[in-house]
C-alpha cells in the first residue's frame, strides 16, 4: 500500500505534525537492476523502504525495511540517492528532530553532530564517478560563524569501497572529503 497505516498517521499527528505531513510521500525511486526497484517513502515521519522485483510485467514486493538514513522523515526535506556496485548511497536527514544530517551507505555514515562534516545541509544531487560517489549540497558555513549565516555550495566525496574505520569506528567513513564550490 502507498499510504501509511492508521497507527503511524495517528502517532505522527500526536507528535505535532500536520495532517498533510502525516502521509506517505515517495522520496526515493531507484532502479537497482533491470528487474529490481528500491522505493522509499516518508511514511508519516517513520521512513520505510521496499525492494520490488518484476516478474511477467508485475511488481512483486521482495523485502521491506526501515528507511532511516535512506529516506527523510520530513516530506519537505531534500534528499538524494545513487546506486553503484549493487550498493545504495544516500544523503538525507536521519532523525525525527532533523538534527542528524547523514551521507550513508550501510553501515558507513558521516559523523553524528560534527558540524565540520555536515552543517544543516540542503542536498541537491549525487552521482557515481570512477571509484567515488559525489554529493552536491548547500550548507551553512562553519568557517564564518562570526559573520552571520552564510550559505555555501559544497561537494562531498566518499570512496565506493570504503570499509570504515577500525574497531568502534567501523560505521564511519574513512574517505569523506568535502570542498566549497565557487
Amino acid at each position: 500500500s502507498a499510504s501509511s497505516s492508521d497507527a503511524n498517521t495517528q502517532m505522527c499527528q500526536l507528535k505535532g505534525k500536520s495532517e498533510d505531513d502525516c502521509q506517505n510521500y515517495i522520496r526515493i525511486l531507484l532502479s537497482l537492476s533491470s528487474d529490481r526497484l528500491l522505493i522509499c517513502g516518508t511514511n508519516s515521519y517513520k521512513p520505510y523502504c521496499r525492494h520490488y522485483t518484476t516478474l511477467n510485467d508485475e511488481y512483486l514486493m521482495e523485502k521491506e525495511f526501515s528507511g532511516v538514513g535512506v529516506c527523510p522523515f520530513n516530506p519537505e526535506y531534500n534528499n538524494t540517492a545513487v546506486q553503484s556496485n549493487d550498493q545504495v548511497f544516500t544523503a538525507t536527514i536521519a532523525d525525527f528532530s532533523e538534527r542528524d544530517p547523514v551521507i550513508y551507505r550501510e553501515p558507513q555514515r558521516t559523523e553524528l553532530s560534527d558540524l565540520k562534516q555536515l552543517n544543516a545541509p540542503n542536498f541537491v544531487s549525487s552521482m557515481a564517478y570512477d571509484n567515488y560517489i559525489f554529493f552536491f549540497f548547500r550548507e551553512t558555513a562553519v568557517e564564518y560563524l562570526n559573520c552571520g549565516k552564510i550559505i555555501y555550495s559544497r561537494v562531498a566525496r566518499v570512496c565506493k569501497n570504503d570499509k570504515g574505520g577500525p574497531h568502534q569506528f567501523g560505521d564511519r567513513w574513512t574517505s569523506f572529503l568535502k570542498a566549497r564550490l565557487n
